[in-house]
């Protein structure tokens, strides 16, 4: 009986702890390369970067009002699309210290051939 009285005990304190640990976030974007390298939205159009597998986080990219997408491919590089209502594409391949804006990808007329990739 003592037990049972023990086990409600813990299933009431998990019930109230609950819904304050699982409170919602803002986070919109994030991609990982690894389980210790990561990118995220962190103030809705900046990027910071983990590389202790989120322990410490850190700002490597700021530009427009919201990060449309994130990829990190690898420890050191990736891509990201930001802009305001229309998106930009920027690429790094040394960790964010630099930071390359992709060009303009043309939209195909009904006559050309679409893109394929």
């Amino acid at each position: 009986m003592r037990r049972l009285a023990v086990v409600g005990l813990a299933l009431v304190i998990v019930c109230i702890a609950l819904p304050a640990a699982a409170a919602p976030t803002m986070l919109q974007s994030a991609s990982w390369a690894d389980n210790h390298h990561g990118w995220i939205d962190c103030h809705g159009g900046d990027v910071c970067a983990t590389e202790d597998g989120g322990r410490t986080w850190r700002e490597i990219f700021t530009g427009g009002n919201y990060i449309f997408a994130l990829v990190r491919t690898s420890a050191t590089s990736g891509m990201a699309t930001t802009g305001n209502t229309s998106g930009y594409s920027f690429w790094t391949r040394n960790n964010g210290e630099r930071w390359y804006e992709l060009p303009n990808v043309p939209v195909p007329t009904s006559s050309e051939r679409g893109l394929v990739f």
